[in-house]
C-alpha cells in the first residue's frame, strides 16, 4: 500500500470583520483506498481534502465546491492550535464518481470566512488527486465494521455562540490494527498529564499499558458490559480502565457520559474525552454546537493503522435526524453515538481568576513571581494549570511550603495523618517573564489546583521584579472553606465556615468587596458571576483570621460556593480575586478500633460475681 499526496499552495482571502487579510494555505486532495477489516475497496467514491491554514481568533467556516457541487458546507473551523499557528484539518466528501473509478484531477473552489455561506463558492482551479490509504480494523470486540456508506457532502451550520471548546497540543500516536481504544485513552491521559502538570510517568500511560488497562485483545475492546461473557471479559473497556487506574494508584477519574450536550463543558474544564462509536474509539479535541441537537466534533486518531504517518484530526457531524455520525468514512460515518468517556485528575479542583495591579514601578516591571500552596501535609496537590496574561513566557514547578510551614507537620482532621512536614507535593512556584509590564497595568492569572481532598489555597511571595530589583506586590494570605455541617438552629440548612487569614509577617491585609454566591451550577467565567452585596471592609494584622458562616438549603454537595474579594493598600485596589469552591462531602470517619476483651477465667468469673453480690447488699442497706 502506497500513499501519494500533493500540496497545492493557494493564496486565499480570509474575511475577518471589515478588513480582509491575505494568507497562503495548502489544500491536499486525495481519493481514498480503504482496507477495512482486511478487505480492500480501491478507488472509492470518497474523497478527502486536507486543509492547512493559519489559525484565526474567531470561529471560521470552511466551504468547498468540487466538480460542480457543494461538498463541504459551512463546517466550523476552531483553529484548535491557536491564533497565528499553522495547523491542518481533514474533511471527507463525495468525489461524484462510482466506486472503482480512478480520479486523477478535480475542479474545486473554497472559502475560509468568519460567516456561513448561503451558496457554494465558485470553482477557481483544478488540482491533481492522488491516493490515500485508510486502514482500520474494528476496535470493538465482536463487532465487524459494516459496508461503507455511500459518499455524500459534509454539511455543518452556524455555531451556537462564539466560544471555542478545544484542546490544543493534543498527542496523536500511531497505533496498530484494532488498537483505536487504547490509543485514544493513551493520547488522552498523556494530554491530561501534561496540561495539569500531574507528574505521571508517561511510560505508564503508553498504548501498551492502556491495552492492559482496557482489557484489549486482538479483536479490540468490549464497548458494553455483558454478564454472559466469560469471567474477566464481562466489563466495558472503560470499566476495566477505571479499575486499572485505582489499582495502579493513577489519580485519574473515569466517567461515562451519554449526552453530547455536556461535552463542551467538560472540555472547558480541561478534561479529556474519548468518543465511542459502534466500532471505533477516538479522542475528542474540539466540539461545536450547531443547534437542534446537531454537533460538529473534531477527533484525533490514526487513519492508517499498523503503518506510520496516518494520524489526523478529522471533522465529523452528529446528525440528530438520523442519530448517526457523518464524515470520517470507515471510522465514524454511519455509526451511532454510543457514549463518551471523560477523564480528569482525581481530586478537588480549586479555580481562581486573579488580577494583580502593577503599581510598584513607575515605568515597568519585567517579571512576576509567586507561590501557590496549601498547608495541610496530608493533602497533596495532584496537578495544576496556570495561565498568565501579558507575559510571553511562564513557568511553574513544584516547590516547598514557606519556611514557617515547611518544617512542621500540619494535618487536616479526619484524614489519615502523616509525619512528613513537607513531601514536596503541596506548593507550586510560578515565574512569568519576557515582557515589560507598564505602570498601572492589570495582569490576569487564571489558575486551577487539583487537591486530593478539601478546598484551600494560599498565596505567598508575590513580587514584581525589574532587573535585579524585587518589590513585594501584596501581603501573603490564604483562605479555606470547611465541609458543610448541619445548622443546629435551622433544620435542613447547612453551614460552610469560610476563613481568610493574613499569613504575612509584617503587612496588614485589607479586604474589600468580599461576597459569596451559592449554586449547583458550574460557571466557566468567574468574573461574570453576579454576586450579591458584599460584606463590610475589614483589615487583618499579621497572623489574624476572619471567619463567617455561609448558609445553604441542603448541604450543596456537588455544587459550588463562588466568592470574590479585593486587597487594598494606600493607593487603592492592588489585587482582585474570583474563586470557585466546589462543595464536597467530608471524609468518612476513621474506623473505630476494636479493643480485644480478655477471656474471663473461671476464678475471675467467680470473683466478679462475688463483687456484684457485695455491691447489691450495700445498695439494699442504703435504701433502708
Amino acid at each position: 500500500m502506497m500513499k501519494k499526496t500533493i500540496s497545492i499552495v493557494v493564496t486565499a482571502i480570509f474575511i475577518i470583520g471589515l478588513a480582509p487579510t491575505v494568507s497562503a494555505d495548502e489544500v491536499n486532495f486525495s481519493q481514498i483506498d480503504f482496507y477495512i477489516d482486511g478487505v480492500p475497496t480501491l478507488n472509492s467514491e470518497w474523497g478527502s481534502v486536507d486543509f492547512t491554514f493559519t489559525g484565526q481568533e474567531p470561529v471560521m467556516y470552511f466551504n468547498l465546491a468540487a466538480n460542480g457541487s457543494w461538498q463541504v458546507q459551512n463546517i466550523p473551523v476552531l483553529s484548535i492550535e491557536g491564533e497565528g499557528v499553522n495547523q491542518s484539518i481533514s474533511f471527507a466528501f463525495d468525489l461524484g464518481v462510482p466506486s472503482g473509478t480512478d480520479v486523477t484531477s478535480i475542479s474545486y473552489g473554497y472559502t475560509f470566512t468568519n460567516t456561513t455561506l448561503g451558496s457554494m463558492p465558485a470553482e477557481t482551479g483544478t488540482a491533481v488527486v492522488f491516493d490515500q490509504d485508510v486502514v482500520i480494523s474494528s476496535g470493538a470486540g465482536g463487532v465487524a465494521i459494516p459496508p461503507l456508506q455511500p459518499a455524500k457532502p459534509l454539511v455543518g451550520g452556524a455555531a451556537v455562540g462564539a466560544k471555542k471548546h478545544v484542546h490544543a497540543n493534543f498527542p496523536n500516536q500511531d497505533c496498530g490494527l484494532s488498537e483505536c481504544c487504547p490509543a485514544a485513552v493513551s493520547n488522552s491521559l498523556k494530554f491530561l498529564n501534561k496540561k495539569h502538570n500531574m507528574g505521571l510517568n508517561n511510560n505508564g500511560l503508553s498504548i501498551a499499558k492502556m491495552k492492559t488497562a482496557t482489557n484489549w485483545n486482538k479483536e479490540g475492546c468490549w464497548i458494553d458490559p455483558d454478564a454472559t461473557r466469560p469471567a474477566g471479559e464481562r466489563n466495558a473497556w472503560w470499566e476495566d480502565k477505571k479499575a486499572y487506574m485505582k489499582m495502579n494508584n493513577i489519580p485519574v477519574t473515569t466517567r461515562k457520559i451519554a449526552d453530547l450536550s455536556k461535552l463542551a463543558a467538560e472540555i472547558d474544564k480541561g478534561q479529556d474525552i474519548e468518543i465511542q462509536g459502534d466500532w471505533h474509539t477516538a479522542a475528542v479535541v474540539g466540539i461545536t454546537d450547531l443547534g437542534g441537537g446537531k454537533y460538529k466534533i473534531v477527533v484525533a486518531h490514526d487513519t492508517d493503522q499498523g503503518n506510520p504517518g496516518g494520524t489526523m484530526t478529522q471533522s465529523i457531524i452528529y446528525n440528530p435526524a438520523t442519530k448517526k455520525f457523518e464524515g470520517s468514512p470507515g471510522f465514524f460515518d454511519g455509526s451511532s453515538f454510543r457514549y463518551a468517556v471523560v477523564e480528569c485528575p482525581d481530586g478537588v479542583p480549586v479555580r481562581e481568576t486573579w488580577k494583580l495591579h502593577q503599581n510598584k514601578y513607575s515605568d515597568f516591571a519585567t517579571d512576576l513571581h509567586f507561590k501557590l500552596w496549601q498547608k495541610e501535609d496530608n493533602i497533596d496537590v495532584i496537578g495544576w494549570v496556570v495561565d498568565i496574561s501579558h507575559f510571553p513566557r511562564s513557568d511553574s514547578q513544584r516547590g516547598n511550603q514557606p519556611l514557617k510551614w515547611h518544617k512542621r507537620v500540619n494535618n487536616m482532621p479526619g484524614l489519615p495523618k502523616t509525619e512528613d512536614p513537607d513531601n514536596g507535593q503541596h506548593a507550586v512556584d510560578v515565574t512569568a517573564d519576557g515582557a515589560n509590564i507598564p505602570h498601572c497595568t492589570w495582569v490576569t492569572v487564571k489558575a486551577k489546583f487539583w487537591l486530593t481532598r478539601w478546598n484551600t489555597k494560599r498565596m505567598s511571595g508575590v513580587t514584581w521584579t525589574k532587573a535585579t530589583n524585587e518589590t513585594k506586590a501584596m501581603p501573603d494570605h490564604g483562605w479555606d472553606v470547611d465541609y458543610p455541617t448541619p445548622d443546629p438552629q435551622n433544620t435542613g440548612q447547612y453551614l460552610h465556615r469560610f476563613t481568610i487569614t493574613n499569613d504575612d509577617a509584617s503587612d496588614t491585609l485589607c479586604i474589600s468587596g468580599l461576597a459569596f454566591d451559592t449554586t449547583m451550577d458550574w460557571y466557566d467565567d468567574l468574573e461574570g458571576i453576579n454576586f450579591p452585596s458584599p460584606y463590610a471592609n475589614f483589615s487583618l494584622a499579621p497572623g489574624e483570621s476572619w471567619s463567617t458562616d455561609i448558609t445553604t438549603s441542603g448541604d450543596l454537595v456537588g455544587g459550588h460556593i463562588y466568592f470574590k474579594y479585593a486587597i487594598n493598600d494606600d493607593s487603592g485596589i492592588i489585587s482582585e480575586d474570583w474563586v470557585d469552591h466546589p462543595v464536597t462531602s467530608p471524609p468518612p470517619p476513621p474506623p473505630v478500633e476494636e479493643v480485644p476483651v480478655p477471656a474471663i477465667t473461671p476464678p475471675g468469673f467467680l470473683l466478679a460475681l462475688v463483687s456484684l453480690m457485695v455491691l447489691a447488699v450495700i445498695a439494699m442497706k442504703r435504701k433502708r
